[in-house]
């Protein structure tokens, strides 16, 4: 216990036998004692991590090493955070659950540019009977989540649900890998459009929201900029392997086409005229 924290390293033990003499079926018992939880530094830069709560507890993994992971308070929440780095240049990341094993991704901030940070990813999974966790920078390619917009008429702005503070734009003809910036808000994402970097939201008064992990679903989004002239817009959520991408078109996606129009009309369920 130090400064009233009760410190907690978890170990994983197994035991099994092993034939060690063959004639003469004589065994021996082995016993392996395991760190439950373990990091892997995958990237090129130092890594720190850290309960949450107790940044000042973070050790540091060096690059292309692997540390076992300690709380250094068990009482509270088992969430961490990661950084990249240098604690003087980026903030830490989100608090994420060691538990919720798969993929994720997140944002480490630049402190004196906000709008520029590190996307890193994480993968958690069991490796026999630890779990490991491997830290490395997000694929620029083919990350866990992409906005592709296509349109030359529109360019969007966009968010997590909750962090408007945070939000990005995204010109015509153009994609970017994303992130959410804090897992404890609904990891929904939300949007609006420019037109000739017009707010349309000032016109509609109308923003949209998107589930990234629910694909294949979509939103055809019929905006009225004036009393005479309007325009037709496509937005859908498909997979491409691990990458999961909303897409902003001015028409039916290519993959769509060649379905009748109550097919379309399906996979674009949601109509909202403005």
């Amino acid at each position: 216990m130090n400064d009233g924290r009760i410190e907690s390293y978890q170990f994983i033990l197994t035991s099994a036998l092993s034939l060690v003499v063959e004639d003469e079926f004589i065994y021996t018992k082995i016993v392996t004692i395991l760190p439950n939880f373990v990091f892997y530094n995958n990237t090129k830069l130092e890594l720190y991590v850290a309960q949450s709560g107790y940044l000042d507890f973070a050790f540091t993994i060096a690059p292309g090493e692997s540390k076992p992971f300690h709380w250094p308070h068990i009482r509270e929440p088992k969430l961490v955070q990661i950084c990249l780095d240098s604690l003087s240049k980026w903030d830490w990341s989100s608090s994420f659950d060691l538990g919720e094993l798969g993929s994720i991704a997140v944002r480490c901030k630049c402190q004196s540019e906000k709008k520029n940070y590190l996307l890193v990813k994480i993968n958690k999974y069991q490796a026999k009977e630890l779990i490991a966790t491997e830290i490395e920078l997000e694929n620029q390619e083919y990350p866990l989540y992409r906005i592709d917009n296509h349109s030359k008429t529109f360019s969007v702005q966009y968010w997590q649900k909750g962090k408007p503070e945070e939000a990005e734009y995204l010109n015509t003809l153009s994609q970017v890998p994303f992130a959410w910036s804090d897992f404890s808000h609904p990891k929904i994402l939300v949007l609006s459009l420019y037109y000739n970097d017009q707010y349309v939201m000032e016109i509609s008064n109308k923003v949209y929201e998107f589930s990234l992990d629910e694909v294949d679903k979509g939103k055809e989004i019929k905006v009225k900029l004036t009393k005479k002239t309007g325009r037709v817009v496509f937005i859908s959520t498909k997979a491409d392997g691990n990458t999961k991408i909303l897409r902003i078109c001015d028409v039916v996606p290519a993959y769509d086409m060649g379905k009748n129009e109550k097919e379309i009309r399906y996979n674009y369920s949601i109509y909202v005229s403005i």
